[in-house]
């Protein structure tokens, strides 16, 4: 129950608007192959700019590759995804999925920024040019990740994915070889 009410979390959120709402459950944490590996407990990680947990680390995982194996989410073109701690602070002036829709746009994103601190990045970029060589094409996007010195980012709360690329095969093969490399917990990926 929420405090301060006599709602769970879930009334909460499909009483605070109009549209309909669908929950599914997930099951999250470090693959089979991790667990073995590390006997059961997190990698050191390079990023140290805090300690996280082991739940933010699975809550990385799933936004960078179990949500996109999600049956429930099929049936959208876009899906929107927001971190429960996230807010709006004004109103969104456009339709989102109308823009991308418009644009052919297949991430919609807040740009922030920041310079991303070297050691949460981990070697992506390179392992990004390695597998387009292995798998014989040419990245035509890496020069918007910049240099793993600190390369301006968006911010990860949020973003507005157009479904039928994110949950392509050629897609999926690339965010496995991904969480394949453990990325997201060696090197904090996903957020």
């Amino acid at each position: 129950v929420v405090s301060g009410t006599n709602y769970t979390y879930k009334d909460c959120i499909t009483r605070s608007t109009k549209a309909k709402v669908i929950f599914e459950q997930v099951e999250v944490g470090m693959a089979d192959w991790m667990k073995r590996k590390y006997n059961n407990k997190l990698p050191s990680s390079t990023c140290q700019v805090r300690q996280y947990s082991a739940n933010y680390y699975h809550m990385c995982r799933f936004f960078t590759y179990l949500m996109f194996q999600s049956p429930t989410l099929k049936q959208f073109d876009y899906v929107w995804r927001m971190d429960g701690n996230s807010a709006l602070a004004t109103p969104i002036t456009c339709d989102l999925f109308e823009v991308m829709r418009d644009t052919n746009a297949v991430f919609g994103f807040y740009r922030w920024d920041k310079k991303e601190p070297a050691q949460c990045m981990g070697p992506i970029k390179q392992f990004g040019l390695d597998y387009a060589q292995k798998h014989s094409f040419q990245p035509r996007h890496l020069n918007l990740v910049g240099t793993n010195d600190g390369p301006t980012h968006y911010l990860g709360a949020w973003g507005v994915f157009k479904w039928s690329f994110f949950s392509s095969p050629s897609w999926l093969q690339w965010v496995q070889a991904v969480d394949d490399a453990g990325f997201v917990y060696k090197h904090r990926l996903g957020e």
